[in-house]
Parts: C-alpha cells; structure tokens; sequence
C-alpha cells in the first residue's frame, strides 16, 4: 500500500505517501491492514479505500497567481517598547514611509488584482495621516482595509471620521491576563486597552485580539478566553513567537506544553463559541477536497509587503531582512524578483514528513528566520502535525460506530475549504488569518438562491413528470426541477407515511408526495434558503387548496443539523441534494437519526465510478453544479454502510455530465435503517457453491442458515425460505408425488380467535381531554385491574378507564406528545417557561390532562435554562423527556407525588448534575420538589394538569437564581383557557381561574 501508518493517541491515522489524502479506519479495519491476510474481508477493505486524483504529486511551473493581499509597513514607530517585538519598535524610531510612496503602491497594487490592504508596523496608528490613507485605499471600488494595532489609541483616531464598518476591522494585540500583557506592553496597557475596545464595539467595528504564545502566558491561554469574551470579541489569533527583535537570545517554547495549552484553549473556546483562527485556518488544511495539495507560501506570490523602507518583502514578518528582499522599482517587477522565483520554485516533494502534503512545508516566514530555508524548517511545523493528527481523530471517533471493518473518516468527507487552483493551495502567513463561511457553502447558497428567484439552465435534469403525478399543482407552480433524477417515484410512498425532503427547493418533490401519502400523511421539506422556502410555502397553500387538506409543512435548516425529533420519518428522500453537503458523515448520521426504525432512505444523485480530481473538487462553480461533491460509488456504500444502513440498492443509472475527461452520472439508490424483526431459516438454492451476504454470513448450498426475514424476502429468487416443518413458503404448491401415507392423520383443529389487530397509529386524531378514544369522563378505580390499552393491544394493570371502558396506556398516551414536546423544545429560542408552556399546550397533539405533562415540565426547564445563557449536559433535552415520562399518570393520587413536582426535581437534578451519591446537588434537587409539592399541596382540589404545571413552573423561577444561578423567566400572562373541559375545576379558589 501507498500508505504510511502514524498513530495518535492509540488511533490509527493512514497518510499518502505521494499525494495528498488520508483516512482513519476503526480498530477491525485497522488489524485487517497491517495483517494483509488476502481474506475476502481484507480485499472487499481495500476496495473501499479510495486514492486521491492525482496519486503522485508533480509541481506545476510558472504559475501566474493574482495578487490578493498588500501590506503596507506603515511606520517602525511606536507608542509602546513591547519585550518581544519583532521589530524592536519604540516612540524613539523615526523610519517611516513616505505619503506619495504608500499611495503610488496602493495603486499599483489595486492594478494587479489587490482588495485587500493590511496596515501594520510599528504602531500604524501613530502615522499623523493614517485617516488619509485609510480613505485612498476604500476610494477604490471593492477594497477592504484590516490595521494590526496595539489598540491603545483607537478612540482617539477614529472619533473623527466614521468609516464603512463592513470594509475596515481591525486585529488588536492582547498579551495574557492584565498582568501579563502589562508586563510586556507597560503598565496601565491593559485598561487602555479595555476602555478603547468598548468604544470600538460600540461603534460597531469588527475586530479579532491577538496573543502571542511564549513561555510567560503560555500558561494563562484558558483563563484568557474569559478575557477576550469579556471584551467582546469573537475571534482569537495566535501568534508563533519569533526568536527576533529583542527576543533574539530566548529560546522556543516546548512544543508538548504548547500543544496541551492550545488543545485545552480549543475545547473551552468550543464551548464559549469564540473561533480560535488557526485552528479554522488549520481546518481548512486538513479538511479540504481529496487530493488538495498545499504546497508552499502565499508570500511573496499572491501576497507582498512593502517595507518601511520602501523595499518589497514576501510578508511583513520578514520586513528588513535583507536576503528577502525583492528587487524592482514596482510591485510587478518584485513578484518576478530573483527571491520570488525561488519561492514559486520551492516544493513540498523535496521534503519527507508525513504530513507535508497537507501542511504545505509549514511557515516561509519561521522557516526562513530558523533556517535559512522557504520551507521544511519551521520550528513549530511537529507542533502544527501534532494539532493536525488530534483534529482528524477528534473528528474520527464521533464516527467510530461500526462493529465490523470499516473506515471512520477520510479526507473529504468534511469540507472547511473550497477554491485551490488547480487543486493546489498555498498556507497563509500566520500574522493575520481571515476566517468565515467556507468558499464551498457561501458559493452553494449564493448559487440557489439565485436559481430560486430566476431559473438557471445550466443545471441539468433529466427527468420530467408525467401529467398525473403534477395534476394537482397549479401551472405557475410548475417548473424544470433542478436535480438529476426522481426520488419521489422510486420511494413508493403509500397513504399515512411521513416523509422528509431533503434540499426541498421549490418544493415541487413535496408537492407531488403530499398526494401519494394523503390527509393521513405528512410531507416535510427542509431548505437552507428563505428564498427558495417562500415559494414552496407559497406553492404549498395552492397545492393544499386544490387536494383538500393540508399535510406540507417546510423547515429551514442545514441537512446535517436538521430541526426535526428523532424517528420521525417513513421515509427521506433527496433530489440531487447530498452532494452539496460539506459534511457528509455528520449528514448521514443525521439522516439515519431522522428515520423511524425500518425507514427508507431513497435519493436521486451524482456519483462517479473513480474518484474526481483535485481540480474538479476545489471548483465552487462545479460544486454550485452537483459535480465537485459527487462521490464515488464506491465510497457511498462505504458512507451508507458506516452510517449503520443495510439493504442498500442501486435502482438506476443514466449519464449526467463529462467534465475535463471526467463521466459523472445519475444514480438513484434506496437503503434502510435497520428494524429489529424475526430470524427465518434458508436454504441457498442458487448457481455458486455460496452466497456471501455480507462480513458474517456466507450461505453455503444446502445448509441450513438463520438470516433476517426482510433480507430473506430480498434475496428469495436465491433461495427456499423455510415455514413450518421445513416447508418451503416462497415457490408455488405442488402435489407431493411420493403416495406414502402419512403416519398419522392431521388433527383437525378449531380456529383461534386472535386479538383484533390494533393500528400502532390513531385511526381517528385523539382526543384532548378525558378519554382519548371518546371522549367520555374517567373513570379512577382504588384497585388495579387487567385491561388492553385500546392503540397497542397491551394488556397492564390500571386503576384508570373511561365510562366505556376504554383503556390507553401511558406510553401511547404519550407517544406523539413526547416528539412534539422533543420538537418545539429543540427548534424554540423562548426564555419565559410560562410562555413556552403555553405554546406546546397549544399543539393539537397535547391533552388537557396526562403524565405528557409528567416529562413537559422537565423538558420546559432544561430548554428556558439553555436558551437563557446556561451550559446544558448533554442530551439534557432527551434525559429530561425519558426521566419524566417514567413517572406514571395518576402519580399525584395513587403516589401522592404530583408528576409536576417530580418534573421541577428531574430538571434541577439534571442541570446541577446529581446523582445518588452527589450531596448538594442531591440536596438542592430534592429541596425544589419539596417546594413545589408542597405549594401543590396546599390545594383541596382534584387534578388539573394546567394549574399543577403552572404553579411548578413558577416555583421553578423563584428558586432558579439561587440552585441554578440562572434566573428562569416565568412573567408570562397566564389565564386558565380549559374550565369547560375540567369537571373537576376547583373554580375561583384557584390562583390561574
């Protein structure tokens, strides 16, 4: 194999050899590579490994690269004299550039392509005309300004001119906890600092604090994240200290503290939603298209900085050094300098570090003030390997699922980076990193959105509907559907199911589904784009007019975080959607979390028989065009399988699309998640010896085998399905021709009469109040008696019927209630618990009465707490619906416990974290149930769900601050809306009549 086998935290990370790629297998697979054993299992793994397009790196020459970034050395001056400055600046240095010199470059610089324009020294902002210039750069149509500052005289500068606030940020240098950055910026720097950045962020501009890591703050990265959250900003950048300026005689940080410090920065910086940049921008390496090879700097190509002595440099860490200079009077002369050739001729195939496809030879600039050299010899490169290989495998065990030999992650499945020329990239300089929405997405969304407002023809489809299908659509809502096939008519939807449209656009799928599955149905259709959503609700309501009734609903959301409950869905289907994806893992495991158990996947998209070129995949037009994310078919089975489906099944197959040599096709495919179901005994009937179903299970002639009945069902024509006394049930009856009499007759036996099949759904919607079945008063028994819960056909113990007789058990009771609850909890930002209360009793799927409001409780006071600012544990939401619909209805009569008063402790419990052997924790939980029960017991009065979880709730609130130090709302205006359906109301007495 063409693989080199590293090992990260006892996680096996597979690295090209001569390109780049790579992929991590689960322990099985793992074994299965190094032993090699030729098995079937061996072979069928190495099929599913992919090589990246091209297999062998080879350098392109002579390159031309469009000119990105200019830099401009404004000043060496400063208002501070820093410990560790790279320039040894101070007010004492006078080099500056001239006016007319920076303007004469600007120009030149906006010539070859140049938008983006950095000011740094120095302190740039103690340049008496920096207003001046700011304005001549943004006097250029399409210019962005970005000033690397100390801070410190921000307010003082800007107060008087307002500046367009999307066009001029600012990167603000922050040196550790005030203490630390004192000791190296002066003393009071910090609060100078502090009162400048209010006025910035109240002025509007955006700006990202840097911090250089060195050995005296090293050890504060964490308590610094509540620092810069403190000060507003959202971004933090690291800095690589430099052995320069007047650090020149300190020596490096050790690499193993430094990565344990950024590791540790990295996870709080998650939880506080702060972006580290150099771990987007290190994202954006590891996590690019299959084959993307970086290789070298941008510096000195698409990016130059002129000096403060007028001189051109590769990037302004190397202003002044003198052997970096580029000669020529201008700056198209300097990018064709003797230095600029040597760094376009620099290439990572020179160097032997296994990463070094990926990380491109690491930094010119630590490179060079190290070593001498463009690349290969950055002192931090290990480090930046270390952090690289810890993002893979961090990424990787989220997918470790799979029992049998299978792949967990491989380069491409995630996308933080779309655009290398060629399928080539060069690294940053690490000064400054902009970071945002990837290229891939950002181009994706633009390109819809605009399909969705004018249609585009160059997105091509191939099928059309036959007039049936679209008889109930309005003509105007008609429309050439953008996609490569028709998921709709291979999913075989039938009359009540659920199904889930994927990337619904217009929504034309949906509206041919909502005929196919009725009034008893549902149709959901997710989109990205308000756009494309307001025409399908606006399609909807005609749609909806012409059929009757109204079962369209249509959701915004990405794909690989859907905003719907778990186990909703029939069936899922996608129209040339999933390729679009820049998580193709995550958007598997959320397509497998969406459908009911035994639910069908079914899609129509573009896939390629090998794998697509790194030039290809880095396109955002072809990406826009379903063809840069198209997968192998190879690596899709791979994804389905690894995702936990089976049955996976290839329906058809059409030419779509030749790109650069490259054939790209239409494939519809359908796949199931698994169901538990019977095993039923076969007999492999067919031409081989054996029939390999999969991993585990060969089918050998003649033998008898136990394989799932649905798999049996599907491979019938391959084999006899045994019944009874090894009958075979799948081939048509024949008269036995052997005439020996049986050894005893067969006994005639009388029919049984079985139990009237029971619908695992409501025929007729349930009812709201009293007897769900008919609506007929409650009967409370104070003995328990066997009944059959009239949905599930259960027979349990119950001391609660209605007058006829009808019993519902709590789980059916509840069934549909606890995936509405799920569902608005998880798509509300609602703060007041009152007024979300309010509006999921609203739902017609909530009753009046019933243990639903036994897990509503918790369920309200986990979701109010997150939406108000609290961390959450997770699956909090989940924890709370299952702890909560455990208490049984009727607990407040037959326990003497209210189900709300339990609610109010199972959701202080799961946010203080308790458990039978915490004490506090224990404690303060145990103590708000007291609270609420007994205020509950204060009333003389029969149940009634409504007052019960109102006065629980408000409790809730009054105690929030001082167990949770969160306040909960509870302020919302609340009136009792149910009394003509409570006969047991306790009238004025009670407090919400």
């Amino acid at each position: 194999m063409n693989w080199q086998r590293l090992v990260f935290n006892d996680k096996a990370v597979y690295v090209h050899k001569t390109s780049a790629d790579w992929f991590v297998p689960n322990t099985k697979a793992d074994a299965l590579l190094q032993c090699a054993d030729g098995s079937i299992a061996h072979q069928k793994l190495l099929s599913r490994i992919a090589k990246p397009n091209p297999e062998v790196y080879t350098p392109a020459l002579h390159v031309n690269t469009p000119l990105h970034e200019f830099w401009i050395h404004v000043t060496n001056r400063c208002n501070l004299s820093c410990t560790h400055c790279l320039f040894s600046s101070s007010p004492k240095e006078k080099d500056t550039l001239s006016h007319e010199t920076m303007l004469q470059h600007i120009n030149g610089a906006y010539s070859l392509g140049c938008r983006l324009f950095v000011l740094s020294g120095g302190e740039p902002l103690v340049y008496p005309k920096i207003i001046e210039l700011i304005e001549s750069i943004l006097s250029h149509v399409g210019t962005s300004v970005v000033i690397l500052t100390n801070g410190l005289l921000l307010e003082k500068v800007f107060t008087c001119k307002d500046f367009e606030r999307s066009r001029v940020q600012f990167q603000i240098s922050l040196d550790g906890l005030p203490n630390e950055h004192d000791a190296i910026r002066g003393k009071g720097s910090f609060e100078k600092l502090k009162d400048n950045l209010a006025w910035l962020k109240a002025e509007g501009y955006t700006f990202s604090l840097s911090t250089c890591v060195h050995p005296s703050n090293v050890h504060v990265l964490e308590p610094l994240l509540e620092v810069v959250k403190a000060l507003g900003a959202t971004h933090l950048h690291l800095l690589w200290h430099f052995l320069r300026g007047r650090d020149e005689d300190k020596a490096y940080i050790d690499m193993d503290v430094l990565f344990e410090a950024v590791v540790r920065l990295c996870e709080k910086a998650q939880r506080h939603g702060i972006v580290i940049d150099n771990i987007e921008a290190l994202k954006t390496q590891v996590f690019a298209p299959k084959g993307t090879v970086h290789d070298g700097s941008s510096s000195g190509r698409s990016s130059i900085a002129l000096g403060y002595d007028g001189k051109f440099y590769p990037s302004a860490a190397m202003v002044g050094e003198e052997a970096l200079c580029m000669q020529g009077s201008n700056m198209k002369e300097a990018l064709k300098s003797d230095v600029a050739k040597r760094i376009a001729e620099a290439s990572v195939i020179s160097l032997t570090s296994p990463l070094r496809f990926i990380l491109g030879g690491g930094d010119l600039d630590h490179s060079f003030a190290h070593a001498k050299t463009f690349m290969g010899n950055d002192p931090y490169e290990a480090f930046l390997e270390k952090l690289s290989l810890w993002l893979i495998t961090q990424e990787a065990q989220r997918y470790d699922t799979q029992e049998e030999a299978a792949l967990c992650l491989e380069m491409g499945d995630i996308l933080y980076s779309c655009g290398a020329h060629e399928g080539v990239a060069h690294t940053h300089a690490n000064c400054l990193i902009a970071t945002g929405e990837s290229a891939s997405l950002s181009f994706v969304k633009s390109f819809y959105h605009d399909a969705a407002l004018a249609d585009k023809e160059d997105i091509l489809n191939p099928i059309c509907y036959e007039e049936s299908y679209i008889e109930h659509i309005p003509q105007q809502y008609r429309f050439r559907g953008y996609g490569c096939g028709s998921p709709i008519l291979e999913a075989n939807l039938t009359l009540g199911e659920s199904m889930v449209d994927l990337g619904s656009g217009r929504g034309i799928e949906c509206f041919i589904a909502s005929k196919f599955v009725g009034k008893s149905g549902q149709v959901i259709g997710v989109d990205m784009l308000d756009s494309m959503l307001s025409l399908a609700s606006e399609g909807a309501q005609a749609v909806s007019e012409n059929l009757g009734f109204n079962n369209l609903t249509f959701k915004k959301g990405y794909l690989e975080a859907m905003p719907l409950g778990e186990g909703i869905a029939d069936v899922i289907t996608s129209n040339c959607v999933l390729n679009l994806s820049t998580h193709k893992r995550k958007l598997f495991a959320e397509i497998f979390r969406v459908l009911k158990e035994g639910g069908r996947l079914v899609v129509s998209d573009v896939v390629c028989d090998e794998e697509a070129s790194a030039w290809i995949r880095n396109d955002a037009k072809l990406s826009g065009e379903c063809i840069a994310g198209a997968l192998t078919q190879t690596h899709l089975v791979g994804l389905l399988r690894e995702s936990g489906f089976e049955r996976i099944e290839f329906l058809k197959r059409f030419f779509y699309r030749e790109v650069k040599g490259h054939t790209f096709y239409s494939l519809s495919f359908r796949a199931y998640k698994p169901k538990a179901e019977p095993l039923v005994e076969v007999i492999y009937k067919g031409v081989g010896e054996s029939l390999h179903v999969d991993d585990t299970t060969v089918l050998f002639k003649g033998v008898k085998t136990k394989i799932p009945q649905s798999l049996a069902q599907h491979l019938s024509a391959e084999l006899f399905i045994l019944g009874d006394k090894g009958n075979v049930s799948n081939q048509e009856e024949q008269v036995c021709a052997c005439a020996i009499a049986p050894e005893e007759a067969p006994k005639k036996e009388l029919p049984k009469v079985a139990n009237a099949f029971k619908a695992t759904f409501s025929m007729a919607p349930k009812q709201t109040h009293n007897c769900m079945v008919c609506k007929t008063p409650l009967v409370y028994a104070t003995v328990e008696q066997t009944h059959t819960c009239h949905y599930c056909g259960e027979t349990k113990s119950t001391s609660v019927t209605c007058k006829e007789g009808h019993y519902v058990c709590d789980a059916c009771h509840s069934k549909e209630a606890l995936v509405v609850i799920e569902h608005l909890c998880e798509s509300t930002q609602e703060k007041d618990m009152l007024k979300l209360f309010k509006h999921i009793r609203s739902h017609p799927s909530i009753p009046k009465h019933g243990p639903e409001h036994h897990a509503m409780v918790p369920a309200i006071i986990v979701t109010a707490y997150k939406n108000s600012g609290g961390s959450v544990p997770e699956n909090a939401l989940k924890t709370a619906l299952s702890r909560g619909s455990g208490v049984i209805g009727g607990s407040c009569g037959f326990l003497g416990m209210c189900g709300a008063a339990s609610g109010v402790g199972i959701g202080f419990a799961i946010l203080l974290q308790s458990s039978p052997v915490t004490t506090t924790s224990r404690q303060a939980a145990q103590q708000v149930t007291h609270a609420v029960l007994g205020e509950i017991a204060t009333y003389e009065a029969a149940r009634c769900c409504n007052r019960e979880v109102w006065t629980a709730l408000s409790i809730a609130s009054k105690l929030s601050e001082t167990f949770l130090h969160v306040k909960l709302e509870a302020m919302a205006d609340f009136k009792c809306d149910q009394k003509k359906f409570n006969q047991y109301c306790y009238g004025k007495q009670c407090p919400i009549f």
